[in-house]
């Protein structure tokens, strides 16, 4: 099971690499530019960017810009516990079990007994599911992470849903809060008690790396929150 999350993280990751191309994003209207899956490093900047990926309206329907691929053979997911979204900043965006679905950002759609979620936040796609009993209202958290993130380095890095990864030999109290697109075991690592994030500063710092090696610095160029939109 924790192999099968793992590959299907890194299997997000690398599609969003290989298939996003340059093309601009659209968050709520106004386009933000995802940087080119090509380069290796991004220039660092004094303030590490923050976004909100903001996929599906209030109606339950794709925002402008995005769209929707239908997964109507997958095993049905349970948004009707009340439990939101580790990075919405919005209200009634849940975290739908089981893991290995990665809904951990779903929508109500204007379809019942449907979600819209966000699994590949380098995408413009929402994935369809459908889901079990009637979607929870919740309110966001009050200090949500974000979904992903993309480092100096130029590697992108998706928040981790469930699963579980040997720690890094350089530090063996850490655990991985983000896998990363350069490799099955590339990245971001931290303490239990933290997020893998330290936002001490204005440009926002992680330990990236793998589980054998040294692990290093970097700064993080823009993180990605979720939200609904307007």
């Amino acid at each position: 099971m924790q192999r099968a999350i793992a590959a299907a993280f890194l299997a997000v990751l690398t599609t969003a690499v290989t298939g996003c191309g340059a093309a601009d994003r659209e968050v709520q209207a106004n386009f933000v530019s995802a940087a080119d899956p090509s380069v290796t490093s991004v220039v660092p900047q004094s303030v590490t960017k923050t976004t909100v990926l903001r996929p599906v309206d209030a109606g339950g329907h794709p925002a402008k810009g995005w769209s929707v691929e239908h997964k109507a053979s997958a095993p049905p997911i349970d948004c009707s516990r009340p439990e939101p979204s580790p990075s919405a900043r919005s209200n009634d965006v849940l975290l739908c079990p089981p893991n290995t679905a990665i809904a951990d950002a779903c929508f109500a759609s204007a379809d019942a007994g449907r979600a819209l979620c966000l699994v590949d936040p380098f995408s413009n796609t929402v994935v369809e599911y459908t889901t079990t009993g009637q979607f929870a209202q919740v309110g966001a958290l009050t200090d949500p992470r974000p979904i992903a993130l993309i480092l100096e380095n130029g590697d992108r890095c998706r928040l981790r849903v469930g699963g579980t990864s040997p720690a890094p030999q350089v530090e063996p109290g850490y655990v991985v809060y983000y896998s990363c697109a350069a490799s099955e075991t590339a990245a971001i690592w931290g303490e239990r008690s933290d997020d893998g994030i330290n936002q001490s500063l204005a440009t926002w710092t992680v330990d990236y790396g793998n589980d054998s090696g040294a692990l290093t610095q970097q700064a993080v160029v823009e993180a990605f929150y979720t939200g609904r939109a307007d």
